[in-house]
Formats: structure tokens, C-alpha cells, sequence
């Protein structure tokens, strides 16, 4: 039964690794034709995690293909850790660490508080110590019925700091863009909406399988089930920061749009030029695609705006405007005539 068991959690955690690879590598592609010009730094941390993946993937397809079919009905083999201390824990423990310091440092730009930053800091330099000792602990244990026993607090431990650590950058993400949205600007209003929900919808997804990883250890005692959400903990951090990142694109995209039917309470018009255009700038704060505050409305804010307009006209009128008028006979039409 407990071949059993761990075989099949096994095969299921490397399906869903599988999967959410698929997922990352879309997410990469997205990333590399949409933001060529990114800063370096930014560039090194996706291509460096995209490269960790490949390692992780290919470390747990050899640990389960090695198993499953090569010793195939060894229950020693089943039990083998092999290199999955590598494949999980460290693996997990580095990608989250660097999604998590991206995220203090957006805290950083968005709050400029010294204190919800350092209170951030504190709780993303605890997850990778943890992960550590998890590390060398699996590696010692060699087999995971025993490394159920020896390692049973830091492992319950590992997985909580996780969830705390995501559910604490969520909120203070959240309270940081809701200090930003002035209320005056309907767009403005809507993109930080739009930050809002998707810094909620990927700190909770990693934080529930923290949770899940960490229940089902603690809840099922000598089952193996609790390695189905280790396997693919690496993988929801890597395409939460991915989807994060690839939100700068769409959401400067949504602003262009935008912008293009704003329109100013004060109109210039010069000669020789067309009266329906308008400078547009495209600057944007915090590395989120959230616009600069600027003097320009919508045009609904007509009815409500006194707007004064402008303009420079030059009319050219002629004796023959003049109702009534005949113009004198030419000399030269008198001279031919005669």
C-alpha cells in the first residue's frame, strides 16, 4: 500500500509539473517578444528561473521515470528520495526567494515606507533559511517514509512561512495600490483595480498550496500525498511572477487605447496644423503601466468642465462679397471692344 501510494503521488505531481511547464513556457515566450527592451535586471531573473525550471523538471521526470518503470514493483526504489531534495525543496526555496524580493521591491516603489518594507523583508529572509534545513534534512534521509519522521515540525514549518509570506506581500501590495488610486481619474481607477485583483488571485494561489502541502503532511501521517503540491510549488511561484510581469504589457497597451480618446479642456488650433490633435504621453509609475497624473479629461467631463476654446481664424473679404455690388467695367474688356 505504500508503494502504492507513493508511486501514485509521484506520477500525479509530475503530470501537474508537466503542465504548469507548459503554462511557464508560454509565459517566457509572452515575455521575451513583448519586452525586449526590459531592464536587465528583470531579464536575468526570468531566463535564470526559466533555466532552474528546466533543471527541476528534468531532475523529477528521471526520479519518476527511474521508479516507475526501470525499477518498476521495487518498493525501495518507490521510497528513494534520489534527487528530489534538490528537485523540491532547494529548487522551491530559490525560485520563491526571488519572487519574493521582486515583490518587496515593488512594495518598496509603491509604499516608500521603511517599515512595511522591512516588515516584508523580514518574512521573505525567513522562508529560504527554512528551506535550507529542509534541504540537507531530505538529503540525509535518502528515502521519504523516513524523512516523514525525522523531519516532521521544519517541513509544517517551511510550508506555513511560505502561505504567511504570500498572504503578508498580498496584503500589502493590495493596501499600497489603494493609497495610489486617487479617485479622480476613471482609468487610473480601473487599472489599479485590475493590480489589485491580480496581486490576490497569484499570492493566493501559492499561499493555498503552501497550505494544502502542509495539511495534507500534517493530516495524513505516513501517506505520501503531500509531494503532489511540493512537486509543482516551484512552478505556481514561476508563473505568478511570469503573469505579474506580462501585466506591464497589457496594461500599458489598454492605456494607449485609451489615451487616444482623452481629450483637453483647452484647445489650440495653429494655421496649417489640424485642431484634433493632441499630445499624448505614454509615462507611466512604478514599473506597473499605472499612467502619470495629467491635466486631461474625458470627454464626459464636458458637461461638467467650463471649457474655454480657442482659436485663430484669418477671413479674407472682397468688394464682391458686398450684396448689391457691380464691379466697373475692365479696360482692357473697353479697348477690344472698341
Amino acid at each position: 500500500m505504500g508503494v502504492r501510494n507513493s508511486a501514485t503521488a509521484q506520477f500525479f505531481g509530475l503530470i501537474f509539473n508537466w503542465a504548469l511547464y507548459g503554462t511557464l513556457f508560454t509565459q517566457v515566450y509572452t515575455y521575451h517578444v513583448c519586452s525586449p527592451k526590459d531592464k536587465l535586471v528583470y531579464k536575468v531573473i526570468v531566463y535564470g528561473i526559466f533555466l532552474l525550471e528546466n533543471a527541476q523538471t528534468a531532475t523529477l521526470t528521471y526520479g519518476v521515470y527511474d521508479s516507475l518503470i526501470i525499477h518498476f514493483g521495487d518498493p525501495i526504489a518507490a521510497e528513494s528520495v534520489q534527487l528530489t531534495w534538490f528537485a523540491v525543496p532547494l529548487c522551491s526555496g530559490i525560485i520563491s526567494f526571488v519572487a519574493h524580493m521582486v515583490y518587496v521591491y515593488r512594495v518598496h516603489r509603491l509604499s516608500r515606507s521603511f517599515w512595511i518594507t522591512s516588515a516584508v523583508l523580514l518574512q521573505t529572509l525567513v522562508q529560504p533559511a527554512i528551506a535550507i534545513v529542509v534541504t540537507v534534512y531530505s538529503h540525509n534521509a535518502r528515502f521519504f517514509n523516513l524523512f516523514e519522521y525525522t523531519s516532521h515540525s521544519i517541513l509544517v514549518a517551511w510550508s506555513f512561512s511560505e502561505a504567511a509570506c504570500d498572504v503578508g506581500i498580498a496584503i500589502c501590495m493590495t493596501y499600497c495600490l489603494i493609497k495610489c488610486d486617487p479617485g479622480r481619474l476613471e482609468r487610473t481607477t480601473k487599472i489599479i483595480t485590475r493590480l489589485i485583483r491580480l496581486v490576490i488571485e497569484t499570492g493566493m494561489a501559492t499561499a493555498i498550496l503552501g497550505i494544502l502541502n502542509a495539511t495534507l503532511f500534517v493530516a495524513l501521517p505516513g501517506n505520501e500525498d503531500f509531494n503532489i503540491p511540493a512537486f509543482i510549488l516551484s512552478k505556481s511561484y514561476s508563473n505568478a511572477l511570469l503573469r505579474l510581469l506580462n501585466s506591464r504589457t497589457a496594461i500599458r497597451n489598454e492605456c494607449n487605447r485609451e489615451s487616444e480618446h482623452m481629450i483637453s479642456p483647452v484647445q489650440f488650433a495653429r494655421s496649417g496644423s489640424r485642431s484634433d490633435q493632441y499630445p499624448r504621453s505614454d509615462r507611466t509609475n512604478n514599473d506597473w503601466g499605472i499612467p502619470q497624473l495629467e491635466p486631461t479629461f474625458h470627454p464626459s467631463h464636458l458637461a461638467t468642465k467650463k471649457c474655454i476654446c480657442i482659436r485663430r481664424e484669418t477671413a479674407v473679404f472682397t468688394d464682391s462679397d458686398t450684396p448689391g455690388y457691380r464691379a466697373p467695367p475692365s479696360p482692357l474688356s473697353s479697348a477690344s471692344s472698341e
